[in-house]
């Protein structure tokens, strides 16, 4: 079996049935010697939080500060989710979910949580935003802070 990886300078070694490797070369070769570590760079996606400033990185997002910022009755109608009241929560159908009926989705805006009885989970804004548009925590979160940020630069003016 052959096998290339990279080493500590980023050059390509070559590793044959894990019995010999030149002396310095870290492959972190699992316990069979069959395999090694191997190094991958992701490639950055262009999104509005991506800038060459940060070298490439998301922008750093503080969760806290987001939720304190962006209530759960904001993030619903940033979603466009019609719901009804009913008691304390707020109750409709989920659109990631799409069964369940019509009051499958609660929101308790007092406790700032929802529940998706149909997906099974449940969680603060961010985790709705996550859910709803099935997608990532820190996509749900950027997604929450650029909307928030532009609609409050929108309704100041």
């Amino acid at each position: 079996m052959h096998m290339t990886c990279l080493d500590e300078s980023g050059n390509n070694n070559s590793l044959d049935d894990g019995l010999s490797a030149p002396l310095g070369t870290d492959f972190s070769v699992r316990p069979r010697g069959l395999s090694c570590k191997k190094r991958y760079r992701l490639p950055v996606r262009a999104s509005a939080s991506v800038s060459p400033t940060n070298g490439g990185r998301r922008a750093y997002i503080d969760f806290q500060e987001l939720k304190s910022r962006v209530s759960i009755e904001q993030a619903i109608q940033l979603l466009g989710l019609r719901l009804k009241p009913s008691y304390d929560q707020l109750r409709g159908p989920c659109p990631t979910c799409k069964f369940g009926g019509d009051r499958v989705l609660a929101v308790s805006p007092s406790k700032s949580m929802f529940y998706c009885h149909a997906g099974l989970t449940g969680g603060d804004q961010i985790a709705l935003v996550a859910h709803v548009k099935a997608c990532k925590t820190n996509e749900a979160a950027a997604f929450l802070n650029s909307t928030s940020t532009s609609a409050g630069s929108v309704q100041n003016s």
